[in-house]
């Protein structure tokens, strides 16, 4: 028996192990309950940390969404049950085989949200062609970008079709302002995210022996948090070739980063990387720190220039230590930055882009047809794909 409406969340990112991705499911669960909507979600796997018990768990890798016999017993009979589905991506890649699944019914729609920007350029004959296929339902028929850098993004790659805008949010509650430590002699910077060559970690600790063995500077110190067992090592390695054990704390996973935020003095994001929205940038803004950051997708546009961070002007490591020798001078690593600048976040709040998700969901059922039917033979499973 069908149950009118649902929306299947595919995340391709584990469960549990960055927060964010669990409460934007719970969140986006609670607001589509209010509609009488459903929601399941799968995720690439779970970790220990996941909130969701062993029951309410579905895993689908990126390898499964190009296999037909995952798709047959995992994906198609949720399609079968609801009068209205809508398969819901988060990030784009290729699986033709869900391209051909989908294209058998047409209660379906295809939309994905894209947490990423290319750095390369997109001619405009791949562009006509990727327009064309989603004209076609071989890519998403929507496309939802987090940022408006990414916005602009999407529409180069994708064509200006079903192009729609929804920012990513955090949860403005639980990163509540928080006073500066006390200040002595010794200022305390932080890293907070993934131990990959692309976010600029590796440079930052390059910058960071400039910083103590070239500039001088002793009034200073580095949290990393982030990675797993072998990647602390890998740093652990590094920081000690290039002699600054003294300086750095390599502090590996913490479920609750923010938590060492509030123990620092100010934040360092030097992604070599667009990125399409930093939320460590909007989270620590909301406790109070400011940032070091690089300007490189939509990550500018959660600060102020000068009032809630310090903009790295070459991404080099002698540009990130200049750029560490300005904030360590400068007012807002020692008082941080203004309440006011701290509590105006209305724009990046996850309650709002829970709203915006199910009005925009609720748009794009509005397009679906209602209780269409496919061929006795397709239901069955027997059709090729």
């Amino acid at each position: 028996m069908r149950q009118n409406k649902v929306v299947v969340s595919l995340y391709n990112t584990p469960s549990g192990r960055f927060s964010w991705w669990d409460l934007i499911s719970v969140g986006l669960t609670k607001v589509l309950a209010k509609q009488q909507i459903d929601h399941i979600h799968f995720y690439s796997t779970y970790t220990e940390n996941s909130v969701y018990r062993q029951k309410e768990r579905n895993i689908a890798t990126a390898s499964d969404l190009n296999c037909r016999q995952w798709l047959t017993q995992n994906i198609e009979p949720i399609i079968q049950q609801y009068d209205k589905v809508i398969i819901h991506t988060h990030c784009y890649y290729p699986p033709t085989k869900l391209h051909i699944l989908l294209n058998k019914y047409s209660h379906v729609r295809w939309c994905c949200t894209e947490h990423r920007i290319g750095s390369s350029s997109t001619s405009f004959f791949k562009r006509s062609i990727k327009g064309m296929l989603r004209t076609f339902n071989y890519l998403p028929k929507h496309i939802i970008a987090v940022s408006k850098a990414g916005f602009v993004r999407n529409n180069k790659l994708f064509g200006k079709n079903n192009q729609h805008l929804v920012i990513n949010g955090i949860d403005l509650k639980r990163f509540t302002p928080q006073m500066m430590p006390t200040l002595e002699t010794v200022k305390t910077g932080i890293y907070v995210g993934r131990i990959d060559s692309k976010k600029g970690v590796w440079m930052l600790l390059d910058a960071v022996s400039l910083l103590v063995h070239k500039v001088g500077r002793q009034d200073f110190r580095l949290k990393i948090v982030g990675g797993n067992n072998c990647e602390v090592a890998l740093l652990k390695d590094y920081i000690k070739v290039k002699s600054i054990e003294s300086y750095i704390e390599v502090l590996g996973y913490q479920p609750r980063p923010e938590i060492e935020v509030k123990r620092s003095h100010f934040v360092v994001i030097p992604t070599l990387i667009e990125e399409a929205l930093s939320l460590a940038a909007i989270e620590a803004r909301r406790i109070g720190r400011a940032v070091v950051y690089s300007e490189k997708g939509g990550l500018p546009e959660t600060m102020v220039p000068f009032k809630t961070g310090i903009k790295i002007k070459e991404l080099t490591a002698a540009g990130i230590c200049d750029s560490l020798v300005m904030m360590l001078d400068s007012p807002l690593s020692s008082q941080g930055i203004s309440k006011g600048l701290s509590h105006d976040l209305a724009q990046f709040s996850d309650q709002r882009m829970f709203n915006e998700y199910q009005e925009l969901l609720g748009q794009i059922f509005e397009t679906i047809p209602f209780g269409v039917e496919v061929e006795e033979g397709e239901r069955e499973g027997t059709a090729s794909f």
